[in-house]
Parts: C-alpha cells; structure tokens; sequence
C-alpha cells in the first residue's frame, strides 16, 4: 500500500517542484526592463506580424513600449490600464479589475498570483511547458505557454491559443535594475475612449 501511495504523489511532488522554481525564476523579473520581439501568427489570416519593444516591471505597475512597426504604450496607473496610439492620438482607458491577460500576467510576475493556480506546469530540458487549466483556457481561449531558458535566464516565451494562433516573445536584453521611469504622460490633446 505504501509504494502506491509513493508512486501515486511523486507526481504531485514533481509538479509543485516545478511551479516553485519557475515561481523564483520568474519573480526576479518583478523589477526589470526588457527588450523584446514579438513574432504573432495569425491563423484566420494566414499571416504572420513582427513587432519590437521593450516592457519595464516595477511592481505592481509595467509600461510596455512597441517601437515597431508602429509605437504603442500600454501602462498602469493607480486602477486603470491605459492603451496609447500616438500616431492616432487616442487613448483606451480600461479598469484594473477587468479579466485582461496582460494584468494576470503582471500579478504573476509580481508574486500576487502563483502560476499554479492557472496553469499544469510541467519541465522538457531547458524548457517549461505551462498546460493552462479549464478556468483559464474559458477566460483568455489560452492553451499552453512554453517559456524556454539559457543559462537560467528567459530566453523565450511562445504562446498557443485555443484557435490555433501563436505568439513568439524573444528576450533580446534584460535589465534589473531600480532606477528606471515607468510613469508615461499622455498629450493634453489625447481622444479618449473608455472601455
């Protein structure tokens, strides 16, 4: 009876191994500056978009910057989520406490959030492989995230979709560091559209 019960939970014990250390892995970026390239392919569309930028993590508050092909600023402030097009001078303003991905993947990375509760975490060699569990699959239409290491550093996260799209975020340079400005001010002349 004791070796069932052995084979039964070293499984489980496998598992919660797995969810601490990338736990500790990720919450180091809990303060950093990251330049990236986002690579999306979109199904429907058959095509495939390339986008550069760089994403600052100051706990609790983040400031995402696309540089290209064309510059967006995503950020937080107090409750609300704000989404800058300059080109078009407009604003999205959206409240906090709407069920956004983005928002679930700050609380994670701060620490407010463990992945365990939204995901099946399992290790392949230098990789991660996130299943997302039911409850998070309903709310986003996620599937898996791989997020893949060199020299135990973020190298790469892909996300699958449940309709079959696929989003690459390659890490091109990491900063850890406290100094960094993550406020943004918007033009006085900004439209604004509440959603």
């Amino acid at each position: 009876m004791a070796k069932i019960l052995l084979i039964l939970l070293i499984p489980f014990f496998s598992f919660a191994n797995e969810s601490l250390n990338l736990e500790k892995i990720i919450k180091k970026y809990s303060n950093s500056k990251i330049e990236f390239k986002q690579i999306s392919y979109i199904k429907e569309l058959n095509e495939k978009q390339e986008f550069a930028g760089i994403i600052y993590l100051k706990s609790p508050k983040f400031k995402v910057v696309y540089t290209k092909p064309y510059k967006q600023v995503i950020f937080s402030k107090e409750n609300k989520i704000f989404i800058y097009s300059p080109d078009e001078n407009q604003v999205i303003i959206t409240d906090k406490n709407k069920d956004l991905f983005i928002l679930t993947l700050v609380k994670i990375l701060s620490g407010k959030e463990k992945l365990s509760n939204y995901f099946y975490i399992n290790k392949k060699n230098e990789t991660y492989v996130l299943t997302a569990k039911e409850k998070f699959i309903k709310k986003f239409k996620l599937k898996k995230m791989e997020i893949g290491f060199k020299n135990n550093d973020i190298e790469k996260i892909i996300i699958y979709d449940t309709i079959g799209n696929k989003i690459i975020f390659k890490i091109i340079n990491v900063e850890f560091e406290k100094s960094f400005d993550i406020n943004y001010i918007l033009p006085k002349d900004v439209e604004v559209i509440n959603y």
